[in-house]
């Protein structure tokens, strides 16, 4: 796709449809996201910095180092991702600062990951308030307080990833506070122990993912039970993986690893690409249609020569070479409803926006009746909808900037 900059043709800008191109005050010319990835890095905070409980902050930069560099901004906001990990018998007070791997992962495709401290999660799915509590302090903490609170996409662009326990306690939260955009869960025993969380699902209609693995009976969810959800839902089930696959292999370990290699990438790879398609980073406006629904990442990826140098050569295709040889393999089902992707249509015409809004089977409403191109839009492109939804535009007089 041909790369147009609105601040040198805006009338070539009027009609891009894929990724909307940052202004100048970005270095590197693109929105970081799943498709076009950079580096990560991350920061502690806590109670000395108004937290309201210790927690690692992942997210994007050009920095080599990954201990404190500087936060990229200029390029568009991110949308939040709050992950909630597990119980972890032996594995101390902190252990929300194993989950690196996945904090670096979705930092790199262009979001905010907060990763608190959950001291009593063995019992917070069946029990509420200190839990669910402190995590609605933490997002109201980082949308209103946080040093770097304007890189954000306001709310209710958040998402939820929990691990095991942390699975059910998200879906708790999106249940009880709301706000929640997309939830994914990997290895949470739905159908076993994890705190009457299961019945949540069943009232839980934004887009939700679920990754199991063969060898974790207790992350297997049964066929009715899969019907019984709505929609949209994904599931990933990896054959030879197991509950803690995803951790650093050490002595301290949570419990049994299988024998794929591959696979906590491979895994994290598709709740990239969940991520991507139900809540993609604000310019990113063509990755919920350049994503697949079945979530397999689509490589080879068509990147420039700088983008090259930030995903490096092996960027999402651990799914690829794990089929090729290993005696892992994933199997990928999803359910989507009658939705649409909400169209880029800022700087258009206000007859042309119209146009393209009713073509996604979408309502187009103007909140003013006289101007010459829209100026501001909502949803933002790029959310999925419902058909029949509507799309409100602001117009401007003028020409785009």
């Amino acid at each position: 796709m041909k790369e147009v900059f609105p601040d040198q043709d805006p009338v070539a800008a009027a009609e891009v449809t894929g990724p909307r191109q940052p202004r100048f005050t970005c270095p590197i010319g693109w929105q970081p996201c799943a498709l076009r990835p950079v580096f990560w890095g991350f920061k502690e905070y806590g109670p000395n910095e108004g937290a309201p409980a210790p927690l690692r902050l992942f997210y994007p930069t050009l920095d080599g180092a990954v201990d404190g560099p500087v936060l990229l901004k200029g390029c568009g906001r991110y949308p939040l991702v709050v992950f909630l990990h597990g119980h972890c018998q032996g594995g101390g007070s902190e252990h929300y600062k194993s989950w690196e791997l996945l904090g670096a992962v979705l930092a790199r495709c262009g979001y905010i990951v907060a990763a608190p401290q959950i001291l009593d999660i063995a019992s917070a799915p069946t029990a509420d308030l200190l839990p669910s509590g402190m995590l609605n302090q933490l997002v109201t903490w980082l949308r209103s307080a946080w040093e770097h609170k304007d890189v954000l996409l306001p709310a209710p662009s958040t998402a939820f990833v929990g691990h095991s326990y942390g699975g059910a306690l998200g879906a708790r939260f999106a249940t009880t506070f709301g706000g929640v955009a997309a939830l994914a869960s990997l290895h949470t025993g739905w159908q076993h122990d994890a705190g009457n969380a299961a019945p949540l699902l069943g009232g839980l209609t934004i887009p939700k993912l679920f990754i199991m693995g063969d060898n974790d009976v207790f992350s297997m969810i049964s066929e009715p039970f899969w019907n019984s959800i709505p929609s949209p839902k994904h599931k990933a089930n990896f054959r030879e993986a197991d509950h803690w696959d995803y951790l650093p292999r050490s002595p301290q370990n949570c419990g049994t690893k299988s024998s794929c290699p591959e696979y906590p990438a491979a895994a994290l790879a598709i709740l990239a690409m969940f991520l991507g398609k139900y809540l993609p980073p604000e310019l990113a406006t063509d990755l919920p249609s350049s994503i697949p629904d079945s979530l397999r990442p689509p490589t080879p990826l068509n990147l420039t020569t700088d983008q090259e140098f930030f995903a490096g050569g092996t960027w999402l295709q651990e799914i690829d070479r794990m089929e090729q040889g290993s005696a892992c393999h994933v199997a990928l089902d999803y359910v989507t409803p009658n939705t649409r992707v909400v169209p880029f249509v800022r700087d258009l015409p206000p007859g042309r926006a119209a146009e393209r809004i009713r073509a996604e089977d979408l309502v187009p409403k103007f909140t003013n009746e006289t101007g010459d191109f829209v100026f501001r839009q909502h949803p933002f492109p790029g959310t999925r909808v419902q058909v029949g939804s509507t799309v409100t535009m602001t117009l401007r007089k003028g020409q785009p900037l």
